[in-house]
């Protein structure tokens, strides 16, 4: 009876010790698994232009509570950072993660400066980085005085290139930039070659390219283009694309325009356009975006014609695209 006894319990053990292993073995596992990153993404709302903008915000941070990325970022042309805009700004600190912004040339018409507007939307500085998972990301400020542009300066200067190229030396990881203007179309940033060179040039000892891609705002279009191996991608406003007096227009009831003026000049988008976007372990991006309607005329039916964009890049949605890391 004894031995027999002595047999269950070495049994056990040895049943025990298994199942810990196991348990172990497969902790170690899922520990050891490199995870995708995934955040939410959104421009150019214009609080201070367009009647609805709380509530667009508000889908918007509805959904990233439900899909919970790692983290959400505004890139800028968000609002007046000042008390006029607390509700609204409540809305997007109401996201229950990390929340991330950056300044778009509009974010300061009212007068307040830059270090006003930087200790407003709780930005560590004009320009920084984080890490998240296996990831690296840069917010760029592209509204730097140069000695060419006199209205809405769209630079980036000799010091904040200096401090991008030590940042990006110094990471191991796979890099996300953000920047408001873009760096890749006639309207941005005056002198992007110089900063796409900075993007492009890093590399990994392995040769693979250190940056993936840059996300930018500010044009209010939807487009994508790969130089040099590096994506760049405009996120559309979450509003409208704006086409100016000489198209000048109503979309809404009478009422709305004695309060927001502006929205004569744009054509509106009925949904707010946002994008969730997953970046997997070997570099491909995975945007997923809100598709909408105009709202009232298109900027086609105005015969609306862009100087600064192709006429296929303006339209109310954001495109859902798979971007594969180049070599």
């Amino acid at each position: 009876m004894k031995a027999l006894i002595n047999k269950h319990i070495v049994i056990i053990t040895f049943l025990t010790l298994l199942i810990s292993c196991t348990f172990s073995k497969s902790n170690d596992n899922k520990e050891n698994k490199k995870s995708p990153v995934t955040f939410g993404i959104c421009t150019d709302v214009h609080y201070n232009v367009i009647h609805d903008a709380t509530k667009r915000l508000k889908v918007f941070i509805d959904d990233m509570n439900r899909k919970n990325p790692d983290f959400i970022i505004q890139m800028g042309d968000f609002c007046y950072p000042d008390t006029s805009s607390d509700e609204f700004m409540s809305i997007f600190r109401s996201f229950k993660g990390d929340k991330y912004s950056v300044l778009g040339n509009h974010d300061r018409d009212n007068g307040v400066s830059w270090d006003d507007a930087i200790k407003y939307f709780e930005m560590p500085a004009a320009y920084y980085s984080f890490d998240k998972k296996d990831f690296h990301f840069v917010v760029l400020n592209g509204n730097e005085i140069s000695d060419t542009i006199t209205n809405y300066p769209r630079f980036i200067s000799d010091k904040q290139l200096t401090w991008l190229n030590n940042d990006l030396d110094k990471t191991n990881k796979k890099t996300i930039v953000f920047v408001h203007q873009s760096l890749f179309d006639s309207h941005g940033v005056i002198n992007q070659d110089t900063v796409r060179d900075i993007l492009s040039s890093q590399h990994f000892k392995n040769g693979k390219r250190k940056v993936l891609v840059c996300f930018n705002g500010h044009s209010h279009i939807d487009a994508a283009e790969n130089i040099n191996g590096v994506w760049y991608v405009a996120i559309n406003s979450m509003s409208y694309h704006w086409v100016g007096g000489e198209f000048k227009h109503k979309s809404y009831s009478e009422n709305i325009y004695d309060r927001y003026p502006w929205i004569e000049y744009v054509c509106p988008y009925k949904d707010a356009l946002y994008a969730f976007v997953k970046i997997d372990e070997d570099g491909t991006i995975r945007i997923s975006g809100v598709h909408s309607t105009w709202v009232g005329a298109s900027p086609d039916s105005l015969g609306f014609v862009s100087k600064y964009y192709k006429r296929e890049n303006i339209v109310p949605w954001i495109s859902d695209r798979i971007l594969k890391q180049a070599q």
